[in-house]
């Protein structure tokens, strides 16, 4: 590993000429990393002991029923929403849900060796998750709100994923341009179909948000996922932004995991978004980072750090339950990248306040970083030292990554982010009560449902995202409209594409009626 390192270090100084022993440097350097356990960065051999040991802690902590039902009484979600939880369909075991991820939460190796560092699977089979929203739900929650989903598509292989809306309007009414689970039902002909943030629609899933978040203590939203059985292809190679947790609730998928590549290798492709839009990420790319492969069945979890490549499909060699049902799994995103809580954030933002630095030097230090090994970029975006990672005896100095930081500037950025972690999670937190109450607000004239509520929700949350950017640029609130040097983080989370999809619904249906009129 030392003879890998150097020969790293003058591959980094040798510009284009170093780029092949570059990668195989880096190759190396994943075979090799077991061999150096203590502060290297990501660990690269999928380890069952691992994900067994944390399988059965949390197993055990489930065995607790008692305990289990005392943490929902004091948490947030079962204060607030004490008698709306039992009536949730399909139905809602907010105890077991809460415990589950209070034991994630709460497991000092699971702090320490897993979060932003290592996938971990839960083989165990979850009673409380088997099942626990099927095609069945699906239907009922299409026809009872106004609920919008894309679908995947790779257009060439000089590309990477792209969304596209499911279904179109069929007349000039707000009702016309209602999705119907026929829609849904044609696109899994042609890809997985994405159901982005259905936390802010669906009361069940918003709960499930709402027991994450008091868990973990940051933002969270949930995303899902069908496919047909017997697709080759559900998801291409991709990276995201959030940390996951994908849980299997109906049929089976098979996921590959791969190590992240060097962010160096592709310097101009964010490390979060690879294989997204324009960018392309091959299984060539990935051959020899190969993590584990494994097929999830109903009950089982798994947990992908952001920045992880990943695909899957549903063949039906893959596994019996695959060929006979469509799958439909949840994606829980825990958001720290997306709100701007990292190391890496919060460097770039005392940088910014100081008067000297400028928006140029901030690129060229993001552009520097992208230079850096797999492990050392990884390193410094882990989240900071808040929500339940706060005292867990994570170092919160900044220091190790840029010596000239004060403590009173650490201690001012740290103070920003905490407050700005929280006002997220509060806006969300209100958004998700009022889906599960189902008292959410509702325009004069409009049918109910939650399309405007989730609109309002997110243009509040978007307006203390520029706030928050434009005091880490230094900027007065007056002109926060004109911050973004640092970049807002939120147009990139699971909110995006289902809020975009439905922008683009009601405006097609608006424009119909304003041309019947004339």
């Amino acid at each position: 590993r030392p003879l890998c390192e150097r020969g790293a270090a003058r591959a980094r100084s040798a510009g284009k000429r170093g780029e092949m022993w570059r990668e195989r440097v880096e190759v190396a350097l994943h075979a090799t990393a077991p061999i150096a356990r203590e502060g290297r960065g990501v660990e690269l051999i999928e380890e069952p002991e691992v994900s067994a040991g944390l399988a059965a802690r949390v197993v055990a902590k489930l065995s607790e029923r008692e305990m289990c039902e005392r943490e929902l009484e004091s948490s947030e979600m079962g204060a607030a929403l004490r008698d709306e939880l039992s009536k949730l369909q399909p139905a809602f075991d907010g105890a077991a849900w809460l415990g589950f991820f209070n034991a994630i939460a709460h497991d000092d190796e699971f702090k320490k060796s897993v979060w932003q560092k290592r996938p971990v699977v839960l083989r165990e089979k979850l009673q409380f998750l088997q099942q626990f929203f099927t095609m069945s739900d699906l239907e009922r929650a299409i026809e009872t709100d106004f609920l919008q989903a894309v679908r995947g598509a790779v257009p060439s292989s000089k590309s990477g994923w792209f969304m596209k809306d499911v279904g179109e309007p069929r007349g000039d009414s707000f009702e016309d341009a209602r999705m119907r689970i026929e829609d849904v039902q044609a696109a899994l002909a042609r890809g997985t179909v994405v159901f982005n943030s259905a936390g802010g629609n669906i009361p069940a899933l918003a709960a499930v948000c709402l027991a994450a978040q008091d868990a973990f203590r940051f933002p969270a939203n949930i995303n899902m996922y069908i496919t047909a059985s017997g697709m080759e292809i559900s998801a291409p190679p991709h990276t995201d932004k959030q940390d996951v947790f994908v849980l299997q609730t109906q049929g089976a998928k098979r996921w590959r995991v791969f190590c992240p590549p060097a962010p160096s290798a592709k310097p101009s492709a964010d490390p979060f978004t690879r294989g997204k839009g324009p960018d392309a990420l091959t299984m060539q790319e990935l051959k020899s980072l190969k993590y584990l492969d494994v097929v999830l069945k109903p009950g089982e979890a798994l947990y992908i750090p952001a920045g992880w490549p990943h695909t899957t499909d549903t063949a039906a060699d893959a596994t019996e339950a695959a060929a006979s049902e469509p799958s439909l799994h949840l994606t829980v995103g825990v958001d720290t990248l997306v709100w701007g809580l990292s190391r890496d954030f919060a460097v770039r933002a005392i940088r910014r306040r100081r008067v000297e630095c400028t928006a140029e030097n901030d690129a060229a230090l993001l552009a520097s970083v992208r230079e850096l090994s797999a492990s050392e970029f990884f390193a410094k975006h882990r989240s900071a030292a808040l929500g339940f990672l706060a005292g867990s005896g994570e170092s919160n100095s900044l220091a190790s990554t840029d010596s000239t930081i004060s403590d009173q500037e650490e201690h001012e950025i740290m103070e920003k982010l905490a407050s700005h972690c929280e006002t997220i999670r509060h806006r969300l937190r209100d958004m998700y009560y009022d889906t599960v109450r189902g008292t959410y607000f509702v325009p004069s004239g409009a049918p109910k449902c939650t399309y405007f509520h989730v609109q309002a929700c997110m243009q509040r949350i978007n307006a203390d995202m520029e706030a928050f950017i434009a005091w880490c640029n230094g900027i007065s609130p007056a002109d926060a409209p004109q911050a973004s040097a640092l970049g807002s983080g939120a147009k990139g989370s699971g909110f995006g594409g289902a809020v975009g999809a439905s922008k683009k619904k009601v405006a097609a249906v608006g424009a119909r009626k304003k041309k019947s009129k004339r």
